[in-house]
C-alpha cells in the first residue's frame, strides 16, 4: 500500500529533526540506527512483492559542508557503474517554505558501499534524492533501492521533502 495515495495524514507520519529542520516521515518507513557518523537519520523502506528493501538516509554537514548542490549531484551519479548519459537522470528545482530544493533521479547499476571501501553492484537500482538548501546548511536526503520500489515510494518521498520546515 502506498501511503502517498492516502494523502499522508498526520497519523501516518512521524516527525524527525535534522539540523534545525523538521520532516514528516511516513510511519511505514522502518527507523534504523545510522550506519555511520555521517548519517543523521536512516530508514529502511519495503514494498510487498519486492524482496530487497530500499534505504532513505539523511546527511547534514553544517554550513557549506559537503560542497554545493551540483557537486553532490555529480557525486551521486558517479555512484552508478554506467556513464551518466545512460542513467536517465532528471533534476528538478522547486521551493519549500522559502528554501531551495533540488530533486534528483537516476537509475542503473548502483555501486553500494562506503566511499572508500569495497562496492557491491546492485543492478536495476534507482536513486531518488533531495537537497534542501536550509538556512543552517544544506540537508541531503537520499533514497536508493530496487527501481520498482523507489518509483513506488516517489510520491511519499516528495511529500516528506515538501513537509520540511524550521523546527520550533
Amino acid at each position: 500500500m502506498v501511503l502517498a495515495s492516502l494523502g499522508l495524514r498526520a497519523a501516518d507520519v512521524e516527525p524527525i529533526k535534522v539540523s534545525d529542520i523538521k520532516f514528516d516521515v511516513p510511519k511505514a518507513w522502518e527507523k534504523m540506527q545510522p550506519a555511520s557518523s555521517m548519517r543523521q537519520a536512516q530508514f529502511r523502506i519495503r514494498r510487498e512483492g519486492i524482496k530487497t528493501p530500499g534505504e532513505v538516509v539523511y546527511f547534514y554537514f553544517g554550513p557549506g559542508g559537503a560542497g554545493g548542490v551540483d557537486a553532490n549531484i555529480q557525486r551521486w551519479f558517479r555512484q552508478f557503474k554506467e556513464p551518466v548519459a545512460q542513467l536517465g537522470t532528471q533534476t528538478e528545482k522547486m521551493e519549500v517554505k522559502g528554501m531551495g530544493l533540488t530533486l534528483v533521479r537516476a537509475s542503473g547499476t548502483f555501486m553500494s558501499g562506503s566511499p572508500v571501501g569495497p562496492k557491491t553492484a546492485m543492478k536495476d537500482y534507482s536513486l531518488l534524492a533531495g537537497i534542501l538548501e536550509a538556512p543552517a546548511g544544506s540537508i541531503f536526503i537520499k533514497c536508493t533501492g530496487p527501481r520498482d520500489l523507489v518509483e513506488d515510494a516517489r510520491s511519499e518521498f516528495v511529500k516528506m521533502l515538501q513537509s520540511a520546515e524550521k523546527a520550533p
